[in-house]
């Protein structure tokens, strides 16, 4: 039977692997926000075209779609991934 606690190697791995999804997501929502942003000022403009708004839908579709890529398959793959190796099972 294993311990539910997680040895200082899983530990320290568990800690590198949360870092690098938080730095990833802080980016993808800065992004995310910085879009919007500019979306909402060319639109404030008033002077818009109808392919310059796709432009940027499409830029926050993609965001959303790195966001929600790194929340469910990294996490997983990483797991996964470190489960082979036995670092955190």
């Amino acid at each position: 039977m294993k311990s539910s606690y997680l040895s200082i190697p899983q530990k320290e791995k568990m800690l590198a692997l949360l870092g690098k999804m938080q730095s990833e997501m802080t980016f993808i929502r800065q992004n995310g926000a910085q879009t919007k942003s500019s979306l909402f000022k060319y639109l404030a403009s008033g002077n818009f075209e109808n392919r310059e708004i796709s432009t940027y839908r499409s830029k926050l579709e993609r965001l959303e779609n790195q966001k929600m890529n790194l929340v469910v398959f990294e996490s997983k793959r990483d797991a996964t991934n470190s489960c082979r190796r036995n670092i955190l099972c």
